[in-house]
């Protein structure tokens, strides 16, 4: 009985240091939002006008958003994986960094 316990516990701490670790790989952001193209009249931005807006190089971009640390939007249609179909609303990139 004390073994099964013991294989018990082992099991569960096993799935929390999974769960911290994130050992089951990168999932991408967590919230895609999509945005028609062509937009609504709002400024739209690529990865690489984004880039160039917060002074970062365009890898620094893609690393936030499969973070989801930045607000961004994909392309109808499109994945967020494929940087070509990543959208940045400049006033959101504008709020985003001085808040």
């Amino acid at each position: 009985m004390d073994i099964v316990v013991a294989g018990i516990a082992v099991a569960a701490f096993a799935a929390v240091v999974f769960v911290l670790v994130n050992a089951g790989g990168h999932t991408g952001p967590q919230t895609i939002r999509m945005v028609p193209i062509p937009d609504d009249g709002e400024e739209l931005l690529t990865v690489q006008q984004a880039a160039t807006a917060l002074e970062v190089p365009p890898s620094e971009i893609i690393e936030l958003v499969e973070r989801d640390a930045i607000p961004f939007f994909v392309i109808r249609g499109g994945t967020w994986s494929n940087p070509e179909h990543l959208r940045f609303k400049r006033a959101e990139l504008d709020a985003w960094t001085i808040g």
